[in-house]
């Protein structure tokens, strides 16, 4: 493979980008611009020994990376970072490429090139670089951008490191007890979603959370029928249902022990609030 500098956004690729130049924010942790790209099929970049160190997250879509002489897949979820030196070449896969991104000065300490799949939170990644557009776009806040920026960085650090199995299996459990939260979930099955023994779950999930795998269930579960509960106009029992309980009161019993107050006065406090 022969490397030559060469971009092409392709004519329905759309960037959201913040520089460092009008936000002070992203200099301060050696970043050089950062955004946000919903790349079309046409999408090419090449850098000729680069000279920036780049993490880039695959939020939808899917993109390939050209790497040890041949392409590689890059699915929702995974994770590329690529140290200054190296050329880089990726591209959209057919369907298109939606990933963020943060491009760093040369110094910025950065791991080797690798990708990973399952280890990053391509919603709450997404969610931070999009939040500091907009900040930027609108009341541009020094303060906000710099929280902004730290929470961009802090994802960034997290994906440097290397994670083990456990940590992989944990995050696999707790991603799809978040897409059926409404389902029956046991210890048996916690155990077999994660690939490993209930004792081996317990332990770990312990160490991680300071919970049990059934309390932290229990605790998603309350975290969810609270913003239910905050943004929806479904009755209690709707809610319940919603987070896997079938008795009312047995679910009002642990949102109390979760959250603090009962569902019907959280959310009763939430009106007032609002109201103020």
């Amino acid at each position: 493979m022969v490397f030559r500098e060469r971009l092409e956004l392709g004519e329905n690729t759309r960037e959201n980008i913040v520089w460092d130049r009008t936000c002070a924010a992203l200099a301060t942790f050696q970043t050089q611009f950062c955004g946000v790209t919903w790349a079309d099929e046409n999408y090419y970049l090449c850098r000729e020994n680069s000279g920036v160190a780049t993490i880039m997250w695959t939020l939808g879509g899917s993109g390939l990376l050209w790497h040890e002489n041949a392409w590689h897949t890059l699915e929702s979820g995974a994770v590329i970072r690529l140290p200054a030196g190296p050329s880089h070449l990726y591209k959209a896969g057919e369907n298109g490429w939606h990933f963020g991104w943060i491009v760093q000065n040369a110094r910025a300490p950065l791991a080797p090139t690798v990708w990973e799949t399952d280890v990053c939170e391509p919603f709450a990644v997404s969610a931070a670089l999009e939040g500091l557009y907009r900040e930027h776009l609108g009341a541009a806040d020094r303060e906000m951008e710099s929280r902004w920026c730290d929470l961009i960085h802090r994802y960034a650090a997290r994906s440097q490191r290397q994670q083990s199995e456990e940590e992989r299996s944990l995050w696999r459990v707790w991603s799809a007890v978040d897409a059926e939260m409404h389902r029956d979930w046991s210890l048996s099955d916690l155990a077999r979603e994660a690939h490993m023994s209930e004792e081996t779950l317990r332990r770990f999930c312990l160490k991680q959370t300071g919970h049990s795998p059934i309390q932290h269930l229990s605790y998603l579960r309350m975290q969810r029928a609270a913003s239910l509960l905050s943004r929806t106009s479904w009755n209690v029992s709707q809610v319940a249902r919603s987070v896997g309980y079938d008795n009312q009161f047995a679910f009002s019993s642990a949102f109390k022990k979760w959250i603090g107050s009962a569902p019907s006065d959280f959310r009763k406090r939430l009106s007032e609030e609002k109201a103020v």
